[in-house]
């Protein structure tokens, strides 16, 4: 990628700034390195890597899930010292 004085010009008008003179020249040369710098990483061959999700090798630490056979409804109302129409009672809790 060429940058031209009407590139700089957009990319100065995005960024809110305005070089002139040798800050303009300066500027010119530092981004014509870091263009160099992102040719280089895309001439790089990656075709038989995986993306990274994250930088760091990591492993899932969570335990998988196993289905249990939940008690019957019937069978927890057991415990219950008090139900009704198939729910637990508790005492009030305000006067």
């Amino acid at each position: 990628m060429q940058l031209t004085n009407d590139l700089l010009t957009t990319m100065e008008d995005l960024a809110l700034v305005h070089f002139e003179g040798a800050e303009r020249d300066a500027a010119v040369a530092d981004l014509e390195e870091v263009l160099s710098c992102l040719e280089g990483i895309q001439s790089v061959d990656t075709g038989d890597r995986q993306p990274l999700i994250h930088i760091l090798q990591r492993e899932n630490v969570f335990r998988d899930d196993v289905v249990h056979e939940f008690p019957r409804q019937d069978e927890i109302l057991q415990n219950a010292p008090d139900e009704y129409e198939h729910y637990f009672v508790a005492p009030p809790t305000f006067d």
